[in-house]
């Protein structure tokens, strides 16, 4: 039986059955694709938030800034006070062996 022989109601109604299957499979794989992306956002959203948390834990760990300078402050504070006293001990040995020097000097003298 040739295309020529069917009727124009089968015809019609036969292109609008294989057009009604070719939407509901665009339908079906749009649907599938949707799905698909929405498992991929709540992925991306639970990895988001796992590593917001790591951030906020690593960030917890740091300094504060204020803490940090406070703290500077006294690490140099002690610093120049360790530098001053060793200062004094050079003048007080650069005394010690000035006068220890002149005490052989005057020794050999008398």
């Amino acid at each position: 039986m040739s295309t020529d022989n069917v009727p124009l109601k089968e015809h019609i109604l036969s292109l609008l059955d294989e057009k009604t299957r070719a939407i509901e499979a665009a339908l079906a794989a749009t649907v599938r694709a949707s799905e698909k992306s929405e498992r991929d956002v709540e992925r991306w959203r639970a990895n988001a938030n796992e590593w917001r948390g790591s951030m906020n834990d690593r960030e917890a760990k740091f300094v504060a800034k204020d803490v940090f300078d406070a703290r500077i402050d006294t690490i140099e504070k002690q610093q120049q006070q360790y530098i001053g006293g060793q200062k004094v001990i050079v003048i007080i040995l650069a005394i010690i062996s000035t006068v220890s020097t002149l005490g052989a000097g005057l020794a050999l003298l008398l």
